[in-house]
């Protein structure tokens, strides 16, 4: 099958060469087909004899019925069974497609293969972060525990100390420490808010029920707020420092309210968990509705 050129079939046909070209498009929109006609490889019309007598014919039925372009290719192709013409299918084209989903259908299988190797990454990872977590979690009970026993030794020799010296305490020993109970309050408060700020970054897991209620902390943080503020004596630099805070507070809620999960577990950043604990220390420390005692019950 011999094709020709753009320039050639309109000397052919005497038409202007961006009449062809017109033409050309209208008959593969009206086809709905854009490769209606064969291509080089700079993706150039080349037109065969088929093809130079249906645009001979579209012109003829424009003149005879007077009608738009648009009207007579409709007209010529409306006629037909197909609005493809099958004559004029390629083997080349189809060669050239067959050849393009094979190609496809590799890279998929390729890409299937690189997602189940990184899928069994992510699980064994997965894994090892589990275990170091547990292994992390055993060590750290043992320290509380060993620190625990610690404090109790120390209460056991301060008790026998004080039974021994029984010492009692005078009037302004009790007046300096009743005077300092706003500024121990307010000490103990910036003690709670404290976190790393500098903490590395990635993600760290912390156990579901901790992490449940230490964000049920950090919800109902507001409302404790407003509930005993009025109670803690405290100056008007410190009221307006932990306001912010709280404040802040309201924000962080949203950040983790859900965070990815997995079993009995869940993810979240470093930053996030220090602050997790920092809203949830100074939650517990508005407690302090009452002035310490000075003296103790024997």
């Amino acid at each position: 099958m011999e094709y020709y050129s753009s320039s050639q079939v309109a000397r052919e046909l005497d038409v202007d060469l961006t009449l062809l070209k017109k033409l050309s498009s209208i008959i593969e929109k009206t086809v709905m087909n854009p490769k209606y006609f064969y291509r080089d490889n700079r993706n150039r019309r080349l037109y065969t004899v088929g093809n130079m007598n249906e645009i001979e014919e579209i012109l003829a039925i424009k003149q005879n019925k007077k009608l738009s372009y648009t009207a007579a290719v409709y007209d010529k192709f409306s006629k037909s069974t197909k609005m493809i013409n099958s004559s004029e299918v390629k083997k080349e084209e189809v060669s050239d497609i067959l050849g393009k989903l094979e190609k496809q259908d590799q890279r998929l299988q390729e890409q299937s293969t690189k997602i189940d190797v990184l899928t069994a990454t992510i699980e064994k990872l997965l894994n090892l972060e589990n275990q170091n977590y547990e292994a992390l979690l055993t060590l750290t009970d043992k320290i509380e525990r060993g620190q625990v026993a610690t404090k109790k030794r120390t209460n056991a020799n301060n008790s026998r100390e004080k039974h021994s010296t029984k010492s009692p305490h005078s009037s302004k020993e009790v007046s300096s420490e009743l005077t300092g109970v706003s500024q121990n309050n307010s000490e103990m408060m910036s003690l709670a808010i404290q976190y790393i700020p500098n903490s590395k970054a990635g993600t760290t897991m912390i156990k579901k029920a901790d992490f449940l209620n230490l964000r049920k902390k950090v919800k109902y943080l507001p409302f404790k707020w407003s509930k005993c503020r009025d109670t803690l004596n405290l100056s008007k630099k410190d009221y307006r420092h932990y306001e912010e805070y709280v404040n802040e507070s309201k924000e962080f809620f949203d950040e983790v309210i859900n965070p990815r999960k997995i079993g009995n577990y869940y993810f979240i950043k470093h930053e996030q968990k220090d602050k997790l604990n920092s809203y949830g220390n100074f939650y517990d420390t508005l407690d302090m509705s009452e002035i310490p005692t000075t003296s103790k019950k024997r």
